[in-house]
């Protein structure tokens, strides 16, 4: 098994100013928790401030909702949130049914997996 092995479920990438949280907090209002994929919120926040982000938008759907931290495993119907003060390299997934890295999002929207 290589590095280079697709993850087998859609990753979704949604990018946000500071001001998004109503429009994803409307997003997931809308969306049913068996979606099939995995959905990536990278939202401009501030990097001196501990977000909130996770706790709001958990409020707002039945998603498992996390931080997205370093070499996770990505599964699909779960959300993860960049965090902040992460720059636009900010990591790689590993792939549930291999264990295989994956190219994480970027932050510029570079949603290549």
């Amino acid at each position: 098994m290589t590095e280079q092995q697709k993850i087998s479920f859609p990753v979704v990438g949604i990018g946000a100013s500071a001001g998004g949280l109503e429009a994803l907090s409307e997003l997931l209002t809308a969306l049913t928790p068996e979606t099939g994929m995995a959905w990536i919120v990278v939202q401009h926040l501030d990097p001196t401030h501990q977000s909130m982000l996770v706790e709001l938008l958990g409020a707002k759907t039945r998603l498992a909702v996390s931080e997205a931290h370093d070499c996770e495993q990505i599964l699909p119907d779960h959300l993860y949130v960049i965090p902040p003060n992460c720059d636009d390299d900010v990591g790689r997934w590993k792939s549930p049914s291999t264990g295989a890295r994956q190219r994480r999002a970027a932050a510029h929207g570079d949603l290549r997996h």
